[in-house]
Parts: structure tokens; C-alpha cells; sequence
């Protein structure tokens, strides 16, 4: 995963982005918990951040985001506030 920070793309990596397994075969990155463990403000009516996926190998596949308040990252069922969804 790549994300767009200070004008170019960055490998997430190299930000300290890990992914973990949630049990049921979805792989979870709780962002900007490597930057920022006690999340971030959003203090504007919109908001967006861009990321970009390079998958191994050809299929079909989803990625999904949600907007959750921070000190619920690690809830079963935390208050989603917004989500998105892609799929190839």
C-alpha cells in the first residue's frame, strides 16, 4: 500500500504500516496508527486521504475504509462515522 504524503506517493512500509489478520480472512490496517497511535482531528466538513493498492497476483479484490473515533480501534463494533469501498 502506497500513500500520498507531502506531495508524492510513499511506500507505507517505510511509514510503519502493518497489516493484521482479523479472523475472518480480511487484512486490517488501523491508519495513521503508525504515525499517529491516538488518531487525528478532522476539523473540516470534507476530508480525503489517497491511497493506492498493487496486488501479487491477478483476481478480484476490495478495499474498505471507515472513519471510526480513535479510541475505538480495538472494539469488535466501533461507531463508523463514514465509510468507502472499492473494488477491482
Amino acid at each position: 500500500m502506497q500513500i500520498f504524503l507531502g506531495g508524492h506517493w510513499v511506500d507505507g512500509a517505510d511509514l510503519g504500516v502493518t497489516f493484521t489478520d482479523d479472523g475472518n480472512g480480511n487484512l486490517v490496517y488501523l491508519f495513521p496508527e503508525s504515525q499517529m497511535p491516538g488518531g487525528f482531528p478532522i476539523d473540516d466538513a470534507q476530508w480525503s486521504w489517497n491511497f493506492r493498492f498493487n496486488y501479487a497476483n491477478t483476481g478480484v479484490y476490495s478495499a474498505t475504509a471507515q472513519v471510526i473515533p480513535a479510541y475505538q480501534a480495538g472494539f469488535a463494533n466501533p461507531d463508523v462515522f463514514a465509510s468507502a469501498a472499492i473494488a477491482t
